[in-house]
């Protein structure tokens, strides 16, 4: 086992030497801001180096903040650092995926005069400093000579990078396949490097076509730490353990169960943590003028190339370049007992266990938030909840894989995400409905939150209100505001008079006025968003979390709920906004952490974020919403619609759809859209017009009869009136073409049920465990899509979607959405 270790102690030091030797002290006159932008964010490793910049930005006392890409794409980069430039930051800290396409980026932040700091990119330019932590040619020796000899010098290896233009992953390359090549020549390479080591299925992927294809295959050098991973991973599925070795830096908390499978070996370099610490260390410096500058020369230290570190009997020296701006910092590590350049030796290697104890909570490091975001309401940046690894599976689907969660008292933060990005059963965890894997931590004030349950949850001040808001419309706004507190072990007679002065209170509090005797079934969504609010803050709510609070409201009532919101978080009352509507994210919010595909992306300050931005990190890819001229020709209807009335619903209604048209109809709740949707899906009748489909009269008696014509209706409250819970979620995607599926006898055809039911799954991108799941294991976007598959599924002429956008979110799979390229030729959408 190979180990590059560098203690906290031995770190620190050293950048507060540098500082003496340039003369320099910290300054606290103005506060310093650094945005670091790393690889790829999201991932144990950057996560750790996250960390290190939160507490070193807390002990000196700056403004210091990680962003990651969601990719290992340097366009993605250049990006983030353009956003750091808008938001004038003093110093921008990069972790670069390919150096030449960053220059002209650096370059001008370095023209609005904001210092740059890289880590492992020695080939950068446009910097003011550049700092390592290891020796790149002793590091990737040191690889090489342990592959070599844990293969007996024989047999084919594949190496990964984390992409063809990073340098230092290159540099490693280069120098394990040099001292391979040297020492052990009867090894032989499978092909080039490849460049998938930052992605674990991209390099899973890999390995196992490169296990196919090399029989004599023996080995994987994955440099990045996600490509062992991903390699190993391959190695497990293909049952090759023992057979083929997995050798690379990686996360021991990723690599945990591998490593106990003796699947994965390798090490680490350097605890990431403290690179973040570097960053803030050395930014703080820069900015601060406390660095040496370019062409600095100290009395009694040697110019080099670059800062390096020589060892005496009692001191280490430092020396600064004359000519361009780089440091390297090194650790006195070795695999051998001989020093080489920058490299002492080594302690034996741990044990997998011993490993794992030592350095799993620094290499996969706890997740901290980014330290920008202090606590505005108690001004001790305490977290009220803090969540760490906390995953969750479902049968065959992971819904949450390790996840951190944190919140401040007092604090506004969107949960942001995808449909299906697990954030219902994040919510759903928290609140004690489901109890996470083991290995989660999850702490309430400090205390530790094990055997959590719903009871539990709301004792400590955890209160959820659910979209559908869970309040009981046959009673009064007071019954529904006081209901918890008149639960009890014991049967007792209700006060109503003390009832009604608790919810009258409470509805004081929040500054409105609803009658207290009113049935909540004679409210406005609006006034029942304020009953719920009111009956979380009754049961003395110190964490609420809202999920689509505004979905069915209007502008005016959305404008005042957020107003609501601002004033519980004053009240020191944390809230946890869910929205798709990313402007109300932006506005609301100061934090807004993001989930995608069950994964925790990052938590980011909302201040400078756009909702390109955040759209990009919700979905990983970039949307392009230009508009485009529609065709000319104007087609024979395909449905019109003439002076269609029904008492009390909508009047002297008339238009006309063509094929392959996209028509919105829209209006207040309450105007008639869903019932004149109805009575285009036969469900109701019309008391007088005239409907015509394909150029011929169209009567409906039920939806039957719509069917048979090619019109589906998907309604606005999907969940409820589109599934059928407690049956799988084969059985509701067919469930309206059952007559095409039948076989010999006329019985139902296994086969085209599961070919359909796999089309549809594949389609729409549902995240299922099994077929044969209750559709209601399914999280609530995943849901919304099989509703949409099993009327897609009876190939509609016409689709009538009712308020389409309530849940949904700013990236449909491909084909969930009408617009999407083949639909549009046969759909209409409602809105």
């Amino acid at each position: 086992m190979i180990k590059f270790g560098l203690t906290r102690r031995s770190l620190i030091g050293a950048a507060v030497a540098s500082t003496l030797l340039a003369g320099g002290a910290f300054a606290q006159d103005d506060q310093t801001t650094i945005g670091v932008v790393v690889k790829i964010g999201g991932i144990p490793w950057f996560n750790a180096m996250e960390a290190g910049i939160k507490e070193r930005a807390e002990e000196l006392g700056v403004n210091a903040f990680m962003v990651g890409p969601t990719s290992a794409d340097p366009a993605l980069q250049v990006r983030a650092i353009e956003d750091l430039i808008a938001q004038g930051v003093d110093v921008i800290g990069v972790v670069p995926n390919d150096a030449a396409v960053l220059e002209p980026v650096l370059a001008r932040a370095r023209e609005q005069g904001i210092h740059v700091l890289t880590h492992e990119s020695p080939d950068q330019e446009n910097v003011d400093w550049n700092f390592e932590l290891a020796s790149a040619q002793g590091f990737g020796e040191a690889y090489g000579k342990q592959l070599g000899e844990m293969l007996n010098g024989q047999g084919k290896y594949a190496v990964f990078v984390g992409g063809l233009t990073v340098p230092l992953h290159n540099a490693w390359a280069d120098a394990a396949i040099a001292y391979i090549e040297a020492n052990y020549p009867d090894m032989e390479p499978a092909g080039d490097r490849y460049g998938v080591a930052e992605d674990v299925d991209a390099s899973r992927r890999t390995a196992l076509d490169l296990m196919r294809a090399h029989d004599d295959l023996k080995g994987f050098l994955a440099f990045g730490s996600q490509g062992p991973i991903g390699a190993a991973r391959a190695v497990e599925e293909r049952r090759k353990g023992g057979e083929v070795l997995v050798m690379g830096p990686f996360s021991p908390g990723q690599g945990r169960s591998l490593m106990h499978d003796g699947i994965l070996t390798g090490g680490y370099m350097w605890n990431p943590k403290q690179a973040g610490e570097v960053f803030v260390t050395l930014g703080n410096m820069i900015a601060n003028g406390e660095a040496s500058r370019p062409g600095w020369r100290s009395r009694g230290w040697a110019s080099s190339s670059r800062m390096s570190r020589t060892r005496t009997s009692s001191s280490t020296s430092w020396s600064r370049s004359t000519t361009r701006p780089s440091t390297i910092l090194r650790p006195w590590a070795s695999e051998t007992g001989r020093p080489r350049e920058g490299l002492a030796p080594s302690p034996p290697a741990p044990s997998p266990h011993s490993l794992q104890h030592n350095i799993d909570a620094g290499s996969s490091g706890p997740r901290e938030e980014n330290p920008v975001m202090t606590n505005t309401a108690t001004g001790n940046g305490a977290y009220l909840l803090r969540l760490e690894h906390v995953s969750k599976r479902f049968g065959g689907v992971q819904a949450l894989d390790d996840i951190t969660f944190n919140i401040y008292p007092g604090e506004v933060l969107c949960l942001a995400g995808e449909n299906g990005c697990g954030k219902s059963t994040l919510i759903k965890t928290i609140s004690g409905v489901h109890r996470p894997e083991a290995g989660a931590v999850m702490e309430w004030d400090g205390t530790d939150m094990t055997g959590l349950d719903p009871a539990k949850a709301r004792a400590l001040g955890i209160q959820v209100i659910w979209q559908d808001l869970a309040l009981f419309p046959e009673m009064s706004v007071a019954e529904n505001i006081a209901f918890e507190r008149n639960l009890g072990a014991r049967p007792a007679l209700v006060d109503n008079r003390a009832m009604r002065a608790e919810a009258g209170a409470i509805l004081d509090r929040l500054g409105v006025n609803i009658p207290l005797d009113a049935p909540v079934r004679s409210l406005s969504i609006a006034n029942r968003q304020l009953v719920a609010i009111a009956r979380a803050l009754v049961a003395d709510a110190r964490l609420v979390f809202m999920d689509e609070p505004t979905a069915s409201l209007s502008q005016k009532e959305t404008d005042a709920l957020i107003e609501i919101v601002r004033r519980l978080s004053e009240q020191n009352i944390a809230v946890v906004f869910v929205s798709h509507r990313l402007k109300e994210v932006l506005d609301i919010s100061s934090r807004v952490t993001v989930l995608r595909d069950g994964r925790y992306v990052g938590t980011y300050p909302t201040k400078g974020m756009t909702q390109a931005r955040l759209t990009e990190l919700m979905t990983g890819s970039n949307f392009d919403y230009a508009a485009r001229p529609e065709k000319t020709e104007e087609p024979s209807p395909i449905l019109s619609v003439e002076n269609l009335s029904r008492s009390g619903e909508y009047e002297d209604v008339s238009f006309a759809i063509a094929p392959g048209e996209i028509v919105g109809l829209t209006g207040r709740l309450g105007s008639g859209r869903t019932e004149l949707a109805l009575s285009l899906f036969g469900m109701t009748r019309p008391d007088a017009g005239r409907i015509t489909w394909q150029g011929a009269p169209l009567r409906m008696r039920s939806n039957r009869d719509a069917i048979r014509a090619g019109i589906a209706y998907v309604s606005e409250d999907r969940l409820s009136l589109g599934l059928v819970q407690p049956q799988s979620i084969a059985d509701n995607t067919v469930v309206t073409v059952l007559d095409r599926l039948l076989g010999a006898g006329k019985l139902l055809s296994p086969t085209k049920k599961q070919r359909l039911v796999d089309h549809w799954i594949q389609r729409l991108r549902v995240k299922v465990g099994a077929p044969e799941d209750p559709v209601s294991t399914l999280s609530g976007g995943n849901q919304q899509r099989i509703v949409l598959s099993k009327w897609l599924a009876t190939e509609p002429r016409l689709l009538i979607l009712d308020s389409p956008t309530v849940g949904v979110d700013v990236a449909p799979a491909p084909g969930s959405s009408p617009s999407s390229t083949s639909l549009p030729k046969r759909g209409w959408r409602s809105c």
